[in-house]
């Protein structure tokens, strides 16, 4: 990457948290996804201005969103990451951030189906919803689906169907697929 995602004090934390540099390379990619969605997203959705706090804290969401992988590579990572990233001083919509982004954002409902503590686990802003889509579409460029992620996600519906395995289930698809849907009514025209 020409552009550095991640400062040095966030890339200490992550090491220091005992993540993989695989993991940190990959939430590198995901945050330069991310920051690449919100390029497109129209004006009055609050992300667009480059000194927003609103794109600060997408960034610091997708630069930490795989925090709990240090310690729980399933599905929990993302609780026992916002418990870390609190124990840290991590903002607090950052922690919630690595809490909402399994699974395409859990409903309270579905919280045990998936082994997760009760709560409500879907994304709530559109920093949120951008990360979590920006999470599964690295996935898809990481599993050799797709060149790019502007590719993964012009492409995602047929991706996800024909390889279900990269949405993990029927439910989470679903999820995925919405947020996709959102961000195309956000985005700008052209």
């Amino acid at each position: 990457m020409n552009e550095q995602y991640i400062s040095a004090a966030e890339l200490r934390l992550l090491r220091q948290a005992g993540l993989s540099e695989t993991v940190i390379a990959h939430s590198e990619r995901v945050t330069a996804a991310a920051l690449w969605l919100a390029d497109q997203v129209r004006e009055e959705a609050g992300l667009d201005a480059p000194d927003s706090l609103g794109r600060e804290r997408l960034r610091r969401g997708a630069v930490f969103h795989d925090l709990g992988k240090a310690e729980d590579g399933g599905v929990l990572h993302g609780v026992v990451g916002a418990r870390i990233g609190r124990a840290l001083g991590l903002e607090e919509d950052v922690c919630r951030t690595m809490e909402v982004h399994v699974r395409g954002g859990v409903p309270a409902e579905q919280a045990e189906h998936y082994g997760l503590p009760p709560g409500d686990y879907r994304p709530a802003t559109l920093a949120q919803q951008l990360v979590v889509l920006a999470d599964k579409l690295v996935d898809v460029v990481e599993a050799g689906k797709a060149a790019t992620v502007a590719e993964a996600l012009e492409n995602l519906a047929d991706i996800l169907h024909r390889h279900p395995n990269l949405g993990k289930d029927e439910a989470t698809t679903g999820r995925i697929l919405d947020l996709a849907g959102t961000f195309q009514a956000v985005r700008r025209p052209g």
